[in-house]
């Protein structure tokens, strides 16, 4: 039986990248599905080292093979076939990348809203520095907060101050 799905995901952003004897340089990558607008996290990807035609851009859309991580039990984590990639719209409306994070079911109306999501007894593993902001366009910046066990907890959209 083939393990891996094919979805379409909509791409926030990605880490910065790191170095590991197995995966040599990757990033994680965050996304959203088409249709339910469920958070995704894509991980290991080796960004750099996609061909030109597999490689992706925040807020564009990709058609990609994936499967869950075995040793991983957070059911956002999905593993990627890069050599699957088909790039698709770029979306470069920030109104309508807005509107695209607004209808996650991980979105928050503020900060406090998404810090109060945390269970009592793992809010002491939230630190500073697992808030990652993965858009910042001039006009928003899109925050993802992570737990303890790096588990997504939410998302907040709020406007980009200079």
């Amino acid at each position: 039986m083939d393990r891996w799905q094919e979805k379409r995901i909509l791409i926030l952003g990605t880490t910065y990248p790191t170095y590991s004897s197995k995966y040599t340089e990757n990033v994680c990558t965050g996304g959203l599905e088409d249709l339910s607008y469920r958070m995704v996290r894509l991980h290991p990807v080796p960004l750099r080292y996609l061909d030109g035609s597999h490689r992706f851009h925040a807020f564009q859309w990709i058609v990609v093979k994936t499967m869950q991580l075995e040793n991983d039990p957070r059911p956002e984590s999905l593993r990627i076939d890069p050599h699957s990639i088909i790039l698709e719209e770029l979306i470069s409306d920030h109104s309508k990348r807005r509107r695209y994070v607004e209808n996650s079911p991980h979105m928050c109306l503020s900060v406090e809203e998404l810090m109060a999501k945390i269970s009592p007894r793992r809010a002491d593993a939230v630190r500073e520095g697992q808030i990652t902001f993965v858009s910042r366009d001039g006009t928003n910046q899109i925050a993802i907060l992570i737990d303890g066990q790096k588990t997504i907890v939410g998302i907040v959209v709020y406007p980009y101050l200079d």
